[in-house]
């Protein structure tokens, strides 16, 4: 009897232990379903790789209540599908919890993976009550669709917008202009609420909000380093993508004038990201000629005469930076172990931040591989760019000899018509890659193209 109870014991432990939310196939499906049965979807955006905090995200009670409650689908970046998420929802951190409605418009996020079910329940009944309230961004949409606006409503929608971590509210913060008058912009939170919704530069918000330079001056000197960094990069990102989407060269080069004045006395840093700037406007808007001539200029002036000292002094000081917030941060758990003992209940939270490469050599051995890589896939045949994108992949390869990197300059002597060097670093490619491990793909695309150089149909 006692050995029955055991075993009854150890199935519900086991059951409990593989409970898992209920994943629809694929994202279409998920979004027809939740229209079908009038309720929300949960989409589970993954890490890249796996936490060492154990996520109650699996709990039975948790499961139980998505299952009930919500259409659930999840994917984990870096797939594509998820990449193409994070760009849509703007995302900067994984784990992401996203709750939409069946449209695919977003009632609520999250982020951070956490020991304890009462996060995600927390998480799932803030998407629950957001969603039945009719004060969701998606009524707020659908009220802004029957184009009777109102000061209010677009400060309301702009505002849900916000909350919701959706930065680009330009072409709204013009409309709600609309109906301030002059003597609004002498209201200090009026004039912060038009620049933290990112107008275009010098547009006509923008200029609206400047025209109390008294108050503007005030609010970049009350705001927090982080915040007036926030709120700068909010105006470049919707002016770039204004400037991209319209092709208006006047706007590119309004943003390039904006970016120089946001710097203090720093002209090269000032110069440099305006330079940076324009550099991605052409390259978006396929302006070839312009973008080969700025982009010798750019990546000459600011990268190619960085010398080895001056990468050994960056690398030591970021170094030492991480090793004084390790320092610190086993302080604060050790603080915060002794306040609460391992015996106590405490909750782990933990997420991975979307950040790039920091070892300064790699990143840029980056920099100049991607920026030869372009020129190649642009299409020039101009010896002049090919040899300068030549040089910029020598120094890349200098500095990190990686697969990827010999396959750039195999395509490059290609172009060059120098088909026995475009040959041997192409086999350089392939021996490099064939020693990584998950590097499979990567192996067969150079060896596919290993062969078309050796039949010239590349």
């Amino acid at each position: 009897m006692r050995k029955l109870i055991l075993l009854t014991i150890l199935l519900a432990q086991a059951s409990y232990s593989f409970a898992q939310i209920s994943y629809e196939k694929n994202f279409n499906t998920a979004l027809k379903k939740a229209a079908e049965t009038k309720r929300p979807v949960f989409l589970n955006i993954g890490p890249i790789s796996k936490s060492t905090v154990k996520s109650a995200i699996n709990s039975k009670e948790v499961v139980q209540f998505y299952n009930k409650n919500f259409v659930n689908y999840a994917v984990s970046f870096p797939d594509s599908e998820a990449a193409a998420f994070m760009r849509k929802y703007q995302l900067k951190m994984l784990p992401a919890y996203i709750f939409l409605d069946a449209n695919g418009t977003l009632i609520a996020k999250g982020a951070k993976s956490s020991s304890a079910s009462k996060h995600y329940l927390d998480l799932a009944n803030q998407a629950l009550n957001k969603h039945s309230s009719g004060s969701s961004l998606a009524d707020y949409e659908e009220k802004y669709k029957t184009g009777n606006l109102s000061k209010d409503l677009l400060k309301e929608y702009i505002s849900a917008r916000q909350q919701l971590g959706l930065s680009d509210n330009a072409k709204l913060i013009d409309e709600y202009v609309d109906f301030l008058t002059i003597g609004a912009f002498n209201d200090y939170n009026e004039v912060l609420f038009v620049l933290r919704a990112g107008p275009f530069a010098y547009g006509k918000a923008y200029k609206l909000a400047y025209t109390n330079r008294k108050i503007v001056d005030s609010i970049y000197k009350t705001l927090s380093l982080r915040e007036r960094i926030d709120l700068n990069n909010c105006i470049i990102k919707n002016t770039q993508d204004e400037a991209v989407a319209t092709k208006n060269s006047t706007l590119a080069n309004s943003l390039s004038n904006y970016v120089r004045g946001t710097y203090s006395k720093n002209y090269t840093a000032a110069n440099k990201q305006a330079t940076y700037l324009l550099l991605n406007y052409y390259k978006a808007v396929k302006d070839t000629n312009n973008y080969y001539r700025q982009a010798q200029y750019y990546y000459d002036q600011y990268y190619m005469k960085i010398t080895a000292d001056s990468i050994q002094k960056v690398t030591k000081k970021l170094q030492d930076k991480k090793d004084s917030v390790t320092i610190a941060s086993k302080e604060r758990v050790a603080a915060i172990e002794k306040k609460y003992p391992v015996t106590a209940t405490r909750t782990t939270y933990t997420y991975t931040s979307l950040s790039y490469n920091t070892d300064p050599a790699k990143s840029l051995a980056m920099i100049l591989n991607n920026a030869a890589w372009d020129f190649y896939m642009l299409g020039t045949r101009n010896i002049n760019y090919l040899t300068k994108a030549l040089l910029w992949s020598k120094r890349a390869l200098e500095l990190s000899p990686t697969a990827e990197y010999y396959d750039t300059m195999a395509h490059i002597f290609y172009r060059m018509q120098l088909y026995d060097e475009a040959l041997l670093n192409q086999s350089k490619a392939i021996e490099l890659a064939g020693k990584q491990k998950n590097a499979k793909d990567r192996l067969v695309r150079f060896k596919a193209a290993a062969e078309k150089m050796k039949q010239r149909q590349l």
